[in-house]
């Protein structure tokens, strides 16, 4: 049975129910014909008892007017006997057509030849006084032979009736007992036709209604949030066999998936935690490095005011050779000014250049983290549409979260935008942090062109002391030399600002990020309390 469809189970049923009224009709069909067949041959036989009946009165009749005219002479007193004499006629006829028992049969002959001697002896009477007079239709009257022939005629009646009377309450008898029949017989098969449609709703019930009960409890369930439901498989092959598999196989799909979500959700929370921290610490990094830019730049500019100090001197020296030796020992002082601001601005350049590098790997982490968030993302939109599929071969069971697989893939989309967002800003980071290596490369050829300029004009000055012509030699030299270190200080400081100027837009960037983290973060957390909604275990 489990092999049939729902709809043959139910046609079946239901032709069940069709032969049975079907046998019901027929049954009380034959037992109306049979009853109607006794009711006919009960009427036949009162039809016979009013036929004898009217005989009677027929004779009856023709003896009043026979008698009404022998007393009287009048002729008007025989007329019930001429009606009646017409009458008998086609009263015996009606008789012999409606009489088919052979004891009847036997009798209607021996009754017309006496019904015919009867009306002869009542006209030879009605012609004796008509003709002769009273005394002579008297005495054939009084030879008793007209009743002897009535009594005969009499007997035949009452026999005859006393038949049909038997026939009659025989008859009665047999419709009584053909309606008990067939009233016996259709309440039995009412009620078996009455207990196989019970037998048959009790059927369909546990085959259809308990099962659809069930399934709508754990769609309903389903529908609430609850994925613990558990259906249990069936060897059922009908309609409702296979809904309960597919919504079976549909639960245990959406219940991986939203597992899977679930740690994806999980792992899109941690991973924006933890860039969190790194752009924390980017930003924190981007800090010293302004911090670090401005003190390079402060000091920087105090070389720069060295070089131009430098450069004066330099030109004094160039107008006055007789202060050479005086200016020496303050070119002297200058120049380990010059040295020391020089070793000090290299190793700011080399402070800036190590910021530059974590900064430059911190960037690359963070796009490592982005490039996760993205895959995440699309994993999760993947998952997202899966979802909608099936939910949209659950129809309207599915609706629910259909809408939850909406709202998945849309937060799997802002997480695309943001990480698009961030690879953006990471690229406008890479590119400042190269502009901010060069420039840092090139502060640190000029800074150890000054270091050498400085150790020249050191030499030059020492020089000055042994040669008046040489200091005054030197001393062009030195005034090319300062010349070309302002060159180099305003290059540098050129340089420094752009730094400067970077190392604010990644500051401002890694801020962008932070916040683009945040809402990163905040994403995970909304999708964790979605997927908090639905029970899985």
């Amino acid at each position: 049975m489990n092999k049939l469809s729902i709809g043959l189970k139910i046609g079946g049923g239901f032709l069940l129910v069709l032969i049975m009224f079907v046998i019901v009709s027929i049954v009380s069909f034959n037992n109306m014909e049979k009853q109607r067949e006794s009711e006919n041959m009960v009427d036949h036989t009162n039809r016979v008892m009013i036929v004898i009946e009217s005989l009677k009165l027929h004779l009856s009749d023709a003896e009043t007017g026979q008698r009404g005219f022998i007393i009287t002479g009048m002729e008007h007193y025989l007329e019930p006997y001429n009606v009646s004499k017409v009458s008998i006629t086609q009263t015996m006829t009606g008789l012999q057509n409606l009489t088919k028992i052979p004891f009847l049969l036997e009798r209607i002959p021996k009754l017309n030849e006496l019904i015919t001697k009867k009306f002869a002896e009542l006209q030879q009477t009605i012609d004796l006084r008509r003709n002769e007079g009273f005394d002579a239709a008297n005495e054939v009257v009084k030879s008793d032979e007209g009743k002897i022939i009535m009594d005969q005629i009499r007997v035949i009646l009452n026999d005859m009736e006393a038949k049909e009377e038997e026939l009659l309450q025989q008859r009665l008898s047999i419709a009584k007992a053909t309606t008990d029949q067939a009233n016996r017989t259709i309440l039995w098969l009412t009620i078996a036709a009455g207990i196989v449609v019970i037998g048959l709703v009790i059927y369909y019930t546990r085959i259809i209604a308990y099962p659809l009960r069930d399934l709508s409890s754990n769609a309903n369930g389903i529908a609430n949030g609850d994925l613990s439901v558990t259906i249990k498989e069936t060897k059922r092959t009908d309609e409702m066999g296979i809904l309960i598999m597919a919504i079976r196989t549909m639960t245990n799909r959406l219940q991986q998936q939203m597992a899977e979500i679930n740690d994806g959700v999980n792992v899109l929370s941690s991973s924006a935690s933890e860039i969190m921290t790194a752009v924390s610490q980017l930003s924190s990094t981007a800090a010293e490095t302004v911090t670090s830019v401005s003190e390079t730049t402060s000091t920087i500019e105090e070389v720069k005011q060295t070089a131009e100090v430098s450069n004066q001197k330099a030109s004094d020296v160039a107008k006055s050779a007789q202060q050479t030796s005086d200016e020496a020992l303050e070119g002297s002082k200058s120049i380990d000014e010059t040295k020391a601001g020089m070793t000090k601005m290299k190793q700011q350049m080399e402070s800036i250049a190590s910021i530059v590098v974590r900064l430059s790997e911190q960037s690359q982490s963070i796009g490592e983290i982005a490039s996760s968030v993205n895959d995440l993302a699309e994993q999760s939109n993947l998952l997202a549409v899966n979802a909608s599929i099936e939910a949209a071969k659950a129809g309207e069971q599915g609706k629910g979260f259909s809408v939850v697989a909406q709202e998945i893939k849309n937060l799997a989309d802002r997480s695309k935008e943001s990480t698009s967002q961030i690879r953006s800003i990471l690229t406008d980071i890479q590119k400042a942090i190269s502009s901010a290596v060069m420039a840092t490369e090139q502060g640190g050829k000029v800074a150890d062109e000054g270091l050498q300029l400085s150790k020249t004009a050191a030499n030059v000055i020492e020089s000055l002391n042994r040669s008046v012509n040489e200091a005054t030699q030197s001393s062009i030299q030195i005034a090319s030399s300062s010349n070309q270190q302002l060159v180099g200080m305003d290059q540098i400081t050129t340089a420094m600002e752009a730094i400067k100027e970077a190392s604010i837009q990644t500051s401002a960037s890694t801020k962008q990020t932070e916040s683009s983290v945040e809402d990163i973060h905040k994403l995970g957390e909304t999708l964790k309390d979605i997927l908090s909604q639905y029970k899985l275990k």
